[in-house]
């Protein structure tokens, strides 16, 4: 089953609302890309295949990029679209917002902090810059995203910090 879903998403990382049908009929599935993007994410856990984790991280690359940042604070943060099956069929011409839409992207996002917490950064790339007497630049990459500070000194009793 895992391997009809990869095939089915779509580039950007979304899935469409029927599987039998050309997404460009049904649209993008907003609910739907919720809740597989979270179970690629659990699928990933059990299995540590990296397909499913990269299937998971575009789903929610896709979701990300669509989260409600608007005024109607009822919906905000939540995903908001229109499809045809927008309020159950009912209002095909209304944005609305699915709480257990929002629920999944949300279980989704959890996973993906989980993840990102047990990754250690990584260092490379580092390289001294400019230096003279009293300051001195140096540049480094993470694999992760990362902050922290440096400690120096002409000691091991670093006082200086930044």
């Amino acid at each position: 089953m895992a391997g009809h879903l990869l095939a089915a998403q779509q580039l950007g990382g979304w899935w469409g609302h029927r599987f039998d049908q050309p997404a460009e009929v049904w649209g993008e599935g907003m609910k739907g890309t919720a809740l597989w993007c979270w179970l690629f994410y659990e699928l990933h856990r059990q299995s540590g295949d990296p397909q499913h984790l990269a299937a998971a991280r575009r789903a929610l690359g896709w979701l990300l990029d669509r989260q409600n940042f608007g005024d109607d604070s009822r919906a905000r943060g939540g995903l908001v679209a229109v499809s045809p099956h927008s309020a159950v069929g009912i209002r095909p011409w209304f944005r609305v917002s699915s709480t257990y839409g929002a629920a999944f992207f949300g279980l989704a996002v959890l996973e993906e902090l989980r993840l990102q917490e047990r990754t250690a950064p990584v260092i490379s790339g580092a390289i001294a810059g400019s230096f003279s007497t009293k300051t001195a630049i140096i540049r480094w990459t993470t694999g992760v995203a990362a902050d922290g500070r440096v400690s120096y000194g002409t000691s091991t009793a670093y006082r200086a910090l930044t």
